[in-house]
């Protein structure tokens, strides 16, 4: 999804401040509950003994930074996205 509409994960993550106050309260909220599930994920993955026990939050942001920033530096026809 991030390859497909990397427009879109810029506006997410680096352009609220050019949003007017509604649609950027509205991201904000996206943002939040975003974060909150992969809490929930690595609370649920640490809980079954898969990853170390620590603090989940401090876990989840590396990982959705792994996961979401992609937009940043993959680059049709020089990174293979399905690698």
């Amino acid at each position: 999804m991030i390859m497909a509409e990397p427009s879109f994960f810029s506006v997410f993550f680096d352009q609220r401040h050019l949003l007017e106050d509604e649609f950027a309260a509205e991201i904000d909220a996206k943002q939040r509950q975003y974060l909150d599930t992969f809490v929930e994920v690595v609370e649920d993955a640490m809980d079954a003994g898969a990853i170390p026990a620590g603090d989940p939050r401090d876990v989840a942001q590396p990982v959705l930074g792994m996961t979401s920033l992609p937009y940043k530096w993959c680059r049709e026809g020089r990174d293979d996205p399905t690698r």
